[in-house]
């Protein structure tokens, strides 16, 4: 991704791998955020499905960015936030057991096991 623009990213160039996890780490206020959900999940999203998502339908600021290589082999895209809810703990638990079970085949078929 080339050029991310939103608040205080200002003509920001990144390389995220394909076929990853990938972490985004900063310290607070850096743009981690603005970048992931708001630059990178929403251009994604837009690509993808040829729609805008509810934050720009309520006009809230989208990032632009100059170019973003290698999406046409991105298939979905899912946000999935670490904001508490009402059910705050055991939410977040259950949220990330389900991407543990999604994630089991996947890492099956790419590191079987040795024996």
């Amino acid at each position: 991704m080339k050029g991310a623009r939103l608040h205080n990213l200002q003509g920001v160039d990144v390389r995220i791998p394909l076929g990853t996890l990938t972490a985004v780490t900063g310290v607070s206020g850096s743009g981690k955020s603005t970048l992931v959900h708001d630059v990178l999940f929403r251009q994604l999203e837009s690509r993808l499905t040829g729609a805008h998502g509810a934050k720009q339908h309520l006009g809230e600021p989208v990032g632009e960015v100059r170019t973003l290589d290698g999406w046409e082999a991105i298939s979905d895209v899912v946000l999935v936030d670490q904001a508490r809810s009402g059910a705050r703990r055991a939410r977040t638990h259950h949220v990330h057991q389900g991407i543990r079970r999604a994630a089991r085949p996947l890492r099956a078929e790419r590191w079987p096991a040795r024996g």
